[in-house]
Formats: structure tokens, C-alpha cells, sequence
């Protein structure tokens, strides 16, 4: 059976995938406490409505300086620019007075104050001499409305500020929280089931015996699926046994959204993973790829559940999750899956030539110099090596035609 290109592979993930739907967010239990989980586990959320203020921001005018205010009419109809102080102080956070001064008078406030009734013109402080009588001689000219900050001139009430399909962000949370936002409709973040297997795996807690090496997988793909914006709820380990690998697979079939299968989706006598999958009843959406590294990749769809069957070795695994697990997860979390694919492009600071004629994807590092960005391949770049993955920053991406490329010669490249 012929290896299946990229570029198919991710044609399928987008229409084979969709977003998970969305659910009602409590945003007041989050406004008790800036600081903590609640907040925090907003970041990254797409909503998935659109959202109109019901408030003008700012709700009322105020001023945006320190300074005095004044009507502009009686600024105009005072030819010596001579004015007595009123004694109150208007703050930020007062209620606006209410009290209408004689002509001569005029008000002290303060940056954010609400302005009272008729007051136009804000005039800095800086601008205000005091007299050995108390009064206040300003010494410049001042146009209508200057220094004076009117209600809605940032948000107008009823008009839309976000639109669906929009990340929180410190921005957009801003945004939330300036209109008193209590609810919101987000994208359900994905509930994600890692499977790892492999008698020859064992946790991080125990000592190495001979044969033995650590479960590495399980916990870069626990980071990289939160990373990535879903939610790792289970793991299990499953020894090189197909039964008990069909018994975890039901498990976390009745209780998330993503499996993500670690190893035994090659074509050796010890990987099951395929042979399960369709045992239980799922589809297989596609199956080895041609690409290098992650070869093996599978994807997988059961009813509405998505199971991806990753090639074990730890840059297989890294390299399958960045170019097709985080688009998977993009259109479940209600992102454009193509934004994971978004390619750059810089210049290679060696000769390469591929090893393979299958496409490769090929571990660098990115530098920047007077502007330019220059590409450095890290070697050495088989699929087990983890120390040249730990040290690049971006994928080169060589085409299945492209077998060497020169020094200085422009390429693409994925940021991880």
C-alpha cells in the first residue's frame, strides 16, 4: 500500500474533524480572585460566540488628566482667565457633583474623576498659576473638549468587540472584564487518554534495570497536549499485549474525546495497535505516511471520538504531534487547523542532503542576524535521538524532490 503524502494527511484531519461544540463558562467565579487556576485556565480558550457590549466604556465622561474643569462657554466668556478653585477635589471613583458653581469658580479633579454637568474642557495643572488671592490665572489656550475622556468614545454599548472564534488572551480578557462580562460560551477544550506501551517502559519513579528505559513519551505528550490547549485526564500503560491494550482503549473510549497511542503502529511482531483499532470497530482514516520521521503515524476515528497511533521513538513522537496532533486539536478546540500549519522560511547555514526520498522534516536552529533569519540544522537526527531535539527550535521542511540544498539557499520551515 503506497505512503500516503502530508499533505493528504492533513486534508483528512480537516475534514474528519470538527470542533467539539461549546459549553457556558462561569467567568464571575474566575472575577473573585485575579490571581489562581480560575484565571489562568481561561488563557488560550477560543469563544465561540460573538459578544456586544451592554455597556459604554468608559460608562461615563472623565478626565484624563490632573488638572481643572470647567465649561468651555465659560472659559471663553473670561477675559482674564481668572477663576477661584471650589475646595472639594473631584477623584476617581466619586459620584459627580451635582452642585452648578458661580461663574468664577471652576473644579478641581483628578485623572479618571467623573466630570459634573457641562464641564468640556478639562485644563492641566500645569497650566494653573495660583495668585496670593487664592485664584487661579491659566496661562494658555485650550480648545473644546480637551483633556476630557467621554463615555463610549472607547466601546459604544450594543457595539461588538470579539468575535467567535477568538483566543482569550490578556487582551481580549481585558476586554471581558471592562463590560462585567459574568458568562461566556467557549469551544470545549479536548478531555485527551494517553496510552503508552511497551513492556521495556517504565516510570521515571523506579530504578533502571537492564533492557529497561524510561517512560519519556508519557510525559512529553501530557506537555504538549496542554500546551496544544486540551486537557490530559487519563494514562495507562499497556504492556506488548493486544488484549489489555483493547481493554484500556474501551476505558478511554467512555470517557474522552482524543486517544493519543504511543508506539505499536509500525509493522513489527509486537505492534497491535491497527489490528485493535479495527477489532473495536473503528475506522482507519489513514495510516504511514511519507515522511520522515513519524512514518508510522495512524489516525483513527471511533463514532465521534479521534485516536491517533504514535511511532514510539521520542522524535517521532514530538515531530507526528507538532505537524498533526496540534492541527487535530486546533479544529476540536474550534481553531482554523491550518494555523498550525503556517510555514516561515530562512536560510540554511549548511549543506544538506536528505537521506530519504520520502519528505523530511529536519531539526534546526533558528538564529536571527541583522534581520535575517538563518537555519542550523542539529544533528544528529535519527528518530530516537531526544538530545539534537531538545537543542532546535523549528523543522526544516525538504520536499519529497528536493534531495540536497545548499548553503545560503532559501527553505520553509515550522517553528515547533
Amino acid at each position: 500500500m503506497p505512503l500516503l503524502p502530508a499533505a493528504k494527511a492533513w486534508q483528512i484531519i480537516t475534514s474528519e474533524i470538527k470542533p467539539l461544540g461549546r459549553e457556558l463558562v462561569d467567568l464571575a467565579s474566575a472575577w473573585h480572585q485575579p490571581i489562581g487556576e480560575k484565571v489562568a485556565d481561561l488563557s488560550g480558550r477560543v469563544i465561540a460566540e460573538d459578544i456586544f457590549s451592554p455597556v459604554n466604556i468608559p460608562p461615563f465622561n472623565n478626565s484624563a488628566m490632573d488638572g481643572f474643569a470647567l465649561s468651555f462657554a465659560r472659559w471663553q466668556n473670561s477675559p482674564q482667565k481668572i477663576f477661584f478653585v471650589y475646595p472639594r477635589t473631584i477623584s476617581a471613583g466619586d459620584l459627580p457633583p451635582h452642585k452648578k458653581l458661580k461663574k468664577n469658580y471652576l473644579w478641581r479633579v483628578m485623572t479618571g474623576a467623573p466630570l459634573p454637568d457641562g464641564c468640556d474642557l478639562v485644563i492641566p495643572q500645569e497650566y494653573g498659576k495660583t495668585r496670593p488671592d487664592g485664584q487661579i490665572k491659566i496661562a494658555s489656550s485650550f480648545s473644546r473638549y480637551a483633556n476630557v475622556r467621554f463615555a463610549g468614545e472607547d466601546i459604544k454599548k450594543g457595539e461588538k468587540v470579539i468575535s467567535a472564534g477568538q483566543e482569550i488572551t490578556p487582551l481580549t480578557l481585558a476586554l471581558l472584564v471592562a463590560m462585567g462580562r459574568k458568562k461566556i460560551y467557549l469551544y470545549r477544550r479536548p478531555k485527551v487518554a494517553l496510552i503508552t506501551s511497551g513492556k521495556e517502559v517504565i516510570l521515571p519513579t523506579k530504578k533502571l534495570l537492564p533492557g529497561q528505559i524510561y517512560n519519556v513519551n508519557a510525559y512529553t505528550l501530557s506537555l504538549l497536549t496542554a500546551q496544544a490547549g486540551a486537557v490530559p485526564e487519563m494514562f495507562f500503560h499497556s504492556g506488548d499485549n493486544p488484549r489489555e491494550l483493547s481493554r484500556v482503549l474501551r476505558r478511554a473510549l467512555r470517557s474522552v474525546d482524543l486517544i493519543l497511542i504511543s508506539a505499536g503502529v509500525s509493522v513489527g511482531k509486537y505492534d497491535y495497535t491497527c489490528r485493535v483499532l479495527e477489532k473495536l470497530g473503528a475506522k482507519i482514516l489513514f495510516h504511514r505516511l511519507a515522511i520522515k520521521p513519524a512514518r508510522p503515524l495512524l489516525l483513527a476515528r471511533w463514532h465521534r471520538k479521534i485516536i491517533f497511533g504514535i511511532p514510539g521513538n521520542p522524535a517521532s513522537t514530538v515531530v507526528a504531534f507538532r505537524l498533526f496532533v496540534r492541527p487535530a486539536i486546533n479544529r476540536m478546540t474550534g481553531r482554523p487547523g491550518e494555523t498550525a500549519l503556517r510555514r516561515e522560511t530562512g536560510y540554511i547555514l549548511k549543506d544538506f542532503r536528505k537521506s530519504t526520498d520520502r519528505r523530511n522534516f529536519v531539526r534546526a536552529k533558528k538564529i536571527i542576524r541583522q534581520g535575517k533569519v538563518y537555519l542550523q540544522p542539529v544533528g544528529p537526527h535519527g528518530s530516537n535521538m531526544i538530545k539534537s531535539l531538545s537543542r532546535s527550535d523549528v523543522l526544516i521542511d525538504f520536499p519529497k524532490n528536493v534531495c540536497r540544498v545548499k548553503k545560503g539557499q532559501l527553505v520553509k520551515y515550522f517553528s515547533w
